[in-house]
């Protein structure tokens, strides 16, 4: 009997620079193929890039900490000749300028001088065509074919059209865009899993590491829900190590088609029956992470759009026919639509239907279909199924074709969303910003600093006018008002760090926060914020009136002796108070719930009022706020509706301006039957925190659901 070839992959955890990796190579024998003379390529995954410094690469990008660790220990063996290649997919493919920027802030450039690698773009070098048998035919960077060992990094995540994207999926990054597009084909038979499974057929050995230092829920973007893991899966088997991959990440290898159809196509075991696995096992460090993103039961529109009520559209569950630049819009049109209905009022539109990718057909009897992106137009610009055609031609698709046309439909998407697209990562990263202790830049740039305290992320020095038409307290109009975030505190278990929180201004003037909970009463202590995941910031009122003009700092110290200081100069906006003091009774406000369309029993209010621009006057920014029950001011812990307009302006600068209305139609916490809620629109004089200089408290609005 002929006994079955053994594959050593070792799992490990991350605990120390260089060793921890050393480890785990040393357990799964990675290494001991090489000689210490080949030529070895390294591919990590960077499968996006922004220029926003506060873009989110946890489990999206590879770590440098575990780049600079791979090429440390082939160093230990002698091997010198060491690449780094990437292929990024930017919107403009003649844009190498992203992948540069890629490059030096990731450190790569620094490693170059450190240990004299080579670093390359691979869309700037050359590509070979190459025929992987099965009539297809990709091309290949020439540096990657010619090398004697690739060692592929990817990053441990699942993936929202290849279920998971390991070792072998990373290897998609060595072909040329055209090759990519290719790869997306709408044959249901020889799909992106074909391609997939004969990526690594004519490439040198490759070896994994699978970088889980952070792992990507519903991956490959920054989309996904990321999550600190610290595993490191090593094999000079890539098929191996991704078979290990996937069970960790809770899947069947079997269930994985590109790997199955590798297993075929190299006479392979798809189970673990070749496989020894060393170091922790599986089960100890498995879990089980969506590679979807949520849809309805007959995949016609997004879960998100089913909550808030979203009607007269399909948004059709993608397949993976869509190619990574179609993706990167259709994955940001859905928040897109969620703005746009935000301002229909509640009003369903007119049955319109979203066609992506290359396979999808249209519905008979909608009353509009937008195709969206070149293939789509391609392959139904002739038929005659759709009674009211919209194209949106282009590959990529130009982001303000997009808005035109669904425009054209009816959907009014605001027209600064997709002039804003570098800002859009940053809005995602919020949840993981400074949260110091599990998502750490320095794994990406030893430059960074991690943080030993939960930072001040941004603050509010500001005049307050409160024009609450219940005068049931003695509190005056006129008031300031200081504000305090720390994106990285979360929890009220969590309040004890902080020890002391003073503002300090003009001509001496001292306001100190107090560590209690805050209420309109106290007018002053921290709030745990329920409608955005526990977040913790400070609020406090200074009630003896305006602030003097002036450079206000607030410092806030630590328990473990740090501070940490952020300052803003204040300047009056007397124009705007005046103005609103001046036109404050022509403002008319109203709440009505929106009627039950198309069986949904769920409830939503459409609140609205008039702005100092409807009736001539200043241009400003309102945010409005919902809580349940009548109380006289809103529940600022535990809200039911929050226009968060100061998040909102990284996607949309100008959100918030002149706003007149909001649709309560929150997907986190529901409207409920025969219920008081408090709502109050908040005017200030800009939509970013540290600019403000004026807040307006309008009074106090009631409605009751039926």
């Amino acid at each position: 009997m002929i006994s079955m070839k053994r594959y050593r992959v070792a799992i490990n955890r991350y605990r120390k620079k260089t060793k921890s990796l050393q480890k785990a190579i040393q357990l799964s024998n990675t290494f001991d193929h090489l000689t210490g003379n080949e030529k070895v390529f390294l591919k990590p995954n960077i499968v996006y890039w922004s220029w926003v410094s506060d873009y989110p690469k946890y489990g999206v990008v590879t770590t440098s900490r575990i780049v600079e660790d791979t090429i440390i220990l082939l160093n230990k063996i002698g091997i010198k000749d060491i690449t780094i290649g990437e292929g990024i997919v930017v919107s403009d493919p003649k844009d190498y300028e992203l992948a540069h920027h890629a490059f030096e802030s990731l450190g790569y450039n620094r490693f170059k001088k450190r240990y004299g690698i080579k670093v390359l773009n691979v869309f700037e070098r050359p590509f070979e065509k190459i025929d992987l048998g099965d009539d297809i035919v990709l091309n290949f960077n020439t540096d990657a074919l010619h090398c004697d060992a690739i060692i592929s990094l990817p990053v441990l995540k699942t993936h929202s059209e290849a279920k998971i994207s390991l070792s072998l999926k990373n290897l998609k990054g060595l072909i040329d865009i055209p090759s990519r597009k290719k790869c997306h084909t709408p044959d249901t038979e020889r799909d992106l899993n074909f391609y997939l499974a004969r990526l690594s057929k004519k490439l040198p050995p490759v070896t994994a590491i699978i970088d889980g230092i952070y792992l990507n829920e519903r991956g490959p973007g920054y989309d996904g829900q990321m999550k600190r893991s610290n595993l490191l899966i090593t094999s000079s088997d890539m098929f191996s190590a991704d078979k290990v991959g996937s069970c960790i990440l809770g899947y069947n290898p079997s269930d994985v088609l590109y790997l199955s159809n590798y297993a075929k196509e190299n006479n392979r075991p798809i189970d673990l029956s070749d496989v020894e696995v060393v170091g922790k096992s599986i089960e100890s460090v498995q879990g089980h992470y969506e590679y979807e993103f949520s849809y309805n039961g007959d995949g016609t529109n997004p879960i998100a759009f089913v909550k808030q009520g979203i009607k007269g559209i399909s948004y059709r569950q993608y397949d993976n026919t869509t190619c990574t630049y179609c993706s990167m819009i259709t994955s940001l049109l859905p928040i897109a639509i969620t703005y746009a209905w935000d301002t229909n009022h509640g009003e369903p539109w007119d049955d319109i239907e979203v066609l992506v990718g290359k396979r999808m057909n249209p519905t008979p009897g909608k009353n509009k279909t937008i195709l969206l992106g070149q293939c789509m137009v391609n392959k139904h610009k002739t038929n005659s199924e759709i009674n009211d055609m919209i194209p949106i031609k282009g590959c990529p698709v130009k982001p303000e074709n997009i808005t035109k046309g669904f425009q054209q439909a009816g959907i009014n998407i605001p027209p600064d969303f997709f002039e804003n697209l570098d800002n859009i990562p940053q809005f995602f990263g919020l949840p993981y910003k400074n949260r110091f202790n599990e998502f750490q830049e320095s794994f990406f740039s030893e430059d960074a600093k991690d943080e030993t305290v939960p930072p001040i992320d941004d603050i509010v020095v500001s005049q307050l006018y409160i024009d609450n038409a219940n005068d049931s307290n003695d509190f005056p109009k006129k008031q300031a008002k200081f504000e305090l975030f720390f994106f990285g505190l979360v929890g009220e278990k969590n309040i004890n760090a902080i020890k002391n929180v003073v503002v300090k201004g003009p001509r001496g003037y001292q306001f100190h926060f107090k560590n209690q909970p805050f209420d309109f009463q106290n007018g002053n202590g921290y709030i745990i914020d329920k409608y955005s995941r526990q977040k913790v910031r400070y609020l406090a009122f200074d009630r003896n009136g305006f602030l003097e003009d002036g450079n206000y700092t607030i410092t806030v110290d630590y328990w473990n002796g740090e501070t940490r200081s952020r300052s803003r100069f204040l300047k009056s906006n007397k124009l705007l108070l005046n103005n609103y003091l001046k036109l404050k009774e022509k403002i008319v406000y109203n709440a009505k719930e929106v009627p039950k369309y198309m069986g949904d029993p769920k409830i939503y209010a459409d609140t609205t009022w008039t702005t100092l621009n409807d009736l001539g006057g200043e241009n400003a920014f309102y945010a409005n706020y919902v809580s349940q029950g009548r109380t006289e001011s809103v529940n600022l812990h535990d809200l039911t509706h929050f226009d968060n307009i100061y998040q909102n302006r990284l996607l949309m600068p100008s959100y918030g301006l002149n706003k007149n209305s909001a649709l309560v139609n929150t997907r986190w916490k529901l409207l409920k039957h025969n219920t008081e809620y408090t709502w109050v629109v908040e005017i200030c004089d800009s939509n970013k925190l540290s600019d403000i200089n004026l807040t307006i408290h309008q009074p106090n609005q009631y409605f009751k659901t039926n």
